[in-house]
């Protein structure tokens, strides 16, 4: 383990129970010990170190953190074992140091005890087999003929047939299962006491990880200095802010797509390459907002979510459609300086902040930490929050652990299973406990009292890396590049260097919107009340491919002549050959407004000859509509102005665009008449 002691002096007058004759103890990876897992057990002397104990196990020194040690057991036949963290102040309780004479000591007896054992069960079965005419392979070197007439001889000298068919018997269904079990047993302890010598070197063979991963952080900061796995592209040319203007960082990472989105233009907007990305934020008022000062930088991806096909006609990349090829391999850093404008593009990965909002770890107050496990050797820790947080997670569950027992008081199991033979009882309290969700054992103190306290301290250390990232890249731009020239000798990393040079606009925090997130179902409902014949309308072609996906999944599944592949794979969209389906823009013609459904009708081709069109119709909910008619341009910029529904542009996106869209149209229609 990194940054870890890699010994301690443990001082044993501390300890009455240790009665070896050592003043001190030096601990180091790879050393032997017993491990007590009786606290009533007694530890043995010198000369009865080789006496097997169901309460003591020799165990290897596999880490050694700033309050614990971890030691490893010896591999069993199948090749496991376990780990244990044992806190610096346990150490004498459980564990009694043993040098390596000693350990090889118990090792060779152990090792000989479960090879005479294994020699002794292969003596039984090897007698058993002999006694009754048979042939163990391997253990008896005679040709099936010879086994043969041994079994002949022994059936013509039997007094009773019937009596060694039982001996038969009781050997195939008990003795030799029980001996072959034995055996198996034997080998297992056998092998783990054969490779037991080699632990201490493969525990320290595996500590070499930890300088592999030191070099790589220091050619990671090489390579964010020196700008080796970067280019730089002036995007705008233009006189230089002032010799002392500050470089302002931005915080937040932004999206190229959600961006866009804030300056839509009716008709759709196609980005084929990142250099049309760059004209389109030169425009002033772009620039201006996204790089608000005269010495700004800011993070960009190309778009929050992942890129995948869809085959609906509605959907983002129809309205903004980043066609940046292999672009979501990248971070672009975007650089204002004055008026000149320089894109950094880097795979190097940055977080959502591009630094934190505060402190990371504040030793004011108490923190608790999440271990992802407790018998890995490698423990990740999943969360830190504070004990203020902790506390209310547990409030919070406390109540609804009394909702749920004042549920079940007042739907008794028997009354309930009664009147819902077909219902589940546990999964029908609206307050059952799932499996995921807060378990406060598992949760430890943020202190020296946690085996896992080296692991959550790392966590921090590692977060930290991750911000300084960036200070290393401005550093490397401020000696090396000619992006943020003309500026003062500039030393980040100095405090008074950090604080003359950089201004840090905590943009991210003012994402923290007041009142309720804009609800896009509501919205959609309010403006679907109005829907009646002559309304314009979308979704019933998303709806009309999410059905079609349903059958043809439902074909394919009993189509033997397809691959496993292709008969299982999901589809969420699909649009049959030769049958448009319903248009994208659709005029309602025919509306139940008691039923509230959409009926559509239209013609596909026929399947068979002379393929004379056949009529297709589907029925469309209402709540899957969307009315365009009642839509009123720039409507989408009250969820895109909050940052909360921004984040899931997914959603409504493509279906505002969409409506905007259509109002352009009409706009521009009504213009020319």
């Amino acid at each position: 383990m990194s940054n870890k002691p890699q010994n301690w002096s443990i001082e044993t007058e501390k300890d009455p129970c240790f009665e070896r004759e050592k003043s001190f103890v030096e601990l180091q990876l790879g050393a032997w010990a017993l491990l007590r897992t009786s606290e009533e057990m007694e530890w043995p002397d010198t000369q009865n170190l080789t006496d097997r104990n169901k309460d003591m196990e020799l165990v290897c020194i596999g880490a050694i953190g700033s309050n614990f040690v971890q030691v490893r057991s010896t591999s069993d036949g199948r090749g496991t074992f376990s780990y244990k963290r044992i806190l610096k102040s346990d150490f004498w309780k459980f564990l009694l140091p043993i040098s390596d004479e000693e350990a090889q000591m118990m090792i060779d007896r152990w090792a000989n005890q479960y090879r005479e054992r294994t020699a002794h069960l292969l003596e039984e079965v090897k007698r058993l087999s002999l006694r009754l005419g048979l042939n163990p392979s391997n253990l008896i070197e005679k040709s099936p003929q010879e086994s043969e007439s041994r079994g002949l001889a022994l059936l013509s000298g039997e007094a009773s047939i019937s009596a060694y068919k039982v001996a038969l018997t009781q050997a195939k269904d008990a003795t030799l299962p029980e001996l072959f079990k034995a055996l198996k047993v034997s080998n297992g302890e056998l092998q783990r006491w054969l490779s037991a010598r080699a632990l201490p070197m493969e525990i320290k063979a595996g500590e070499m990880s930890d300088l592999t991963d030191e070099i790589k952080d220091k050619l990671l900061n090489l390579d964010l200095y020196a700008g080796l796995s970067e280019s730089v592209i002036r995007c705008q040319d233009g006189e230089p802010a002032h010799f002392n203007e500050k470089l302002h960082v931005m915080q937040r990472r932004l999206y190229m797509d959600e961006e866009c989105l804030a300056a839509y233009e009716a008709g759709g907007m196609t980005f084929n390459d990142i250099r049309e990305f760059d004209r389109w934020l030169c425009k002033p008022e772009n620039l201006d907002r996204i790089l608000p000062f005269q010495r700004t930088i800011v993070a960009f991806r190309v778009r929050r979510h992942v890129k995948v096909r869809n085959l609906d006609e509605v959907s983002f990349s129809s309205f903004i459609n980043m066609d940046i090829e292999n672009s979501d391999k990248f971070t672009f850093l975007y650089i204002r300086n004055g008026q000149q404008v320089w894109c950094l593009s880097t795979t190097i990965d940055f977080e959502e902040k591009i630094f934190p909002d505060g402190t990371l770890y504040d030793q004011s107050e108490p923190m608790m930490i999440l271990p992802s496990s407790h018998s890995s050797s490698s423990v990740k820790i999943e969360k830190i929050i504070t004990l203020r947080e902790f506390e209310a997670l547990k409030q919070e569950q406390n109540e609804k652990i009394r909702k749920k027992k004042q549920w079940e008081k007042d739907n008794p199991k028997e009354q309930w299973e009664k009147e819902n033979p077909k219902g589940w009882y546990e999964y029908a309290n609206p307050y059952r406990i799932e499996f995921n969700e807060f378990d406060r054992k598992a949760w430890q103190p943020f202190d020296s009292s946690s085996v896992y306290y080296d692991e959550a301290m790392r966590t921090i250390t590692d977060q930290v890396k991750k911000y300084n990232r960036i200070a290393t890249i401005l550093q490397g731009l401020f000696d090396r590049s000619e992006v943020l020239h003309p500026h003062p000798a500039v030393q980040l990393w100095t405090p008074e260097g950090f604080m003359r040079a950089i201004e840090l606009v905590f943009d991210a925090d003012n994402v923290l919107e007041s009142g309720e997130k804009p609800d896009f179902e509501a919205y959609r409902q309010s403006l679907n009340k109005s829907i009646d014949i002559g309304s314009v309308v979308i979704g019933q072609r998303d709806y009309w491919m999410e059905v079609e996906a349903k059958k043809e999944m439902a074909r394919r599944q009993n189509d033997r002549r397809l691959s496993e592949n292709e008969r299982y794979r999901e589809l969420t969209r699909y649009a049959p050959y030769g049958n448009p389906g319903p248009s994208t823009v659709w005029t309602v013609e025919n509306w139940n407004s008691k039923k509230r459904v959409l009926l559509c009708t239209w013609e596909r081709e026929g399947s068979r000859y002379p393929y004379s069109p056949v009529k297709c119709s589907l029925s469309v909910p209402a709540d899957r509509l969307f009315n365009v008619s009642a839509y009123r341009p720039g409507d989408y910029k009250k969820f895109y102005s909050d940052h909360r529904t921004r984040a899931e542009y997914l959603q409504w996106a493509p279906i505002l665009l969409a409506a905007e869209d259509w109002w352009s149209a009409k706009s521009n229609l009504g213009n020319e008449d």
